[in-house]
């Protein structure tokens, strides 16, 4: 007969139950945590909504990102400003300082001695308190390590290095998941409002911003002016030397335009070979000014192309809310056009009389 099987100890028993509820209260948890971020639409809302359900589902005093100062985060950081509680708690490291402290093997890491080293990682929000213990969570994006969760406490024993960290692990994967959609989110909010060869804003948004800011500028009892820009002969350079070729003297004007204008003024691409600039608190006067520097400058400075040496003209046209002060912004940006073929009149004009 075989031999009967020896029986578990009690005590033995009571603790393999009491595991096995205790992991399946933080899997729930977990469960819960992926169920509510899954309804945040903004990037900025599911990373809040990360760091406030962490701190409320396993009670963790302090929560925040360590993110790398990378221009691949750059969507994801700025949508991070529009965000009081993201900015406090964020704390920004160059790759270098990143490198320094991040687990180099994967997993979370736990920590309750010598903290003193860690505390530039405390983002603003909990910059005057001296946490006991702390667990470091690798995060990626695209299979590379960007930061880290970081979660910490005032008692040395709960995050203990001897701990398992599998559920802490899960929670690294699951977070990195969040962030990489909030970062794929933003790039799509960005990329819907800008020009995908130049890289600036869109007839899509100057149809929204046009309104706005005409509507703020009144408020205010300030003029404003925008101006309508587009490149002479642009069909020739396609048809003589290429659309690539084309392609550059767009971004080539667009980077000198952007160069001349001010940080407060705002440069779109309308269509093809037309851009707009609106100017807050210009009037017609100055407008036509700057129109007749933004001229000069570009004949100054041709595109340079292998062989090439390609001159830059433009027609600009004016209008300003001094001079039409009951117009809307589709009448203010229908004069500038207006003024733009005029201008693009009288120079082919003067070109034929030389």
């Amino acid at each position: 007969m075989a031999d009967a099987p020896t029986p578990i100890p009690a005590e033995l028993l009571d603790t393999l139950l009491a595991n096995a509820r205790a992991n399946e209260a933080i899997m729930r948890k977990l469960f819960r945590l992926e169920v509510q971020l899954l309804s945040s639409q903004a990037s900025e809302d599911i990373c809040e909504r990360l760091l406030q359900l962490i701190q409320q589902l396993f009670d963790v005093p302090m929560v925040w990102f360590v993110l790398e100062k990378t221009p691949a985060l750059v969507p994801l950081l700025k949508s991070f400003q529009r965000s009081t509680l993201l900015r406090q708690r964020l704390t920004l490291q160059n790759a270098e300082q990143l490198s320094q402290w991040l687990p180099q093997r994967e997993g979370a890491r736990l920590l309750n001695q010598d903290l003193g080293l860690y505390h530039s990682l405390l983002p603003s929000e909990y910059r005057q308190q001296k946490p006991r213990s702390m667990a470091i969570i690798p995060l990626t994006i695209e299979g590379k390590r960007c930061g880290a969760l970081l979660q910490a406490s005032a008692d040395a024993a709960r995050f203990n290095p001897n701990q398992d960290t599998f559920f802490l692990d899960q929670l690294g994967v699951k977070s990195s998941l969040y962030l990489s959609n909030g970062l794929v989110r933003q790039q799509l909010a960005f990329y819907a409002t800008r020009d995908a060869l130049t890289g600036l804003r869109n007839r899509r948004e100057l149809d929204e911003t046009l309104p706005r800011l005409l509507s703020l500028q009144q408020r205010h009892a300030q003029p404003m002016a925008v101006l309508f820009i587009d490149c002479d002969d642009f069909k020739q350079v396609n048809d003589q030397h290429g659309h690539a070729t084309g392609d550059k003297l767009l971004i080539h004007l667009a980077r000198q335009l952007e160069v001349a204008l001010r940080q407060s003024d705002l440069l779109f691409r309308f269509a093809g070979d037309e851009f707009v600039v609106l100017l807050p608190h210009e009037t017609q006067e100055s407008a036509t000014q700057l129109a007749a520097r933004l001229q000069q400058q570009l004949v100054l400075n041709p595109l340079q192309r292998e062989q090439l040496n390609l001159p830059i003209a433009i027609s600009v046209g004016a209008a300003a809310s001094d001079q039409m002060p009951q117009a809307s912004a589709q009448d203010l940006l229908q004069a500038a056009d207006q003024a733009l073929y005029r201008n693009k009149q009288q120079r082919k004009a003067s070109k034929h009389r030389q």
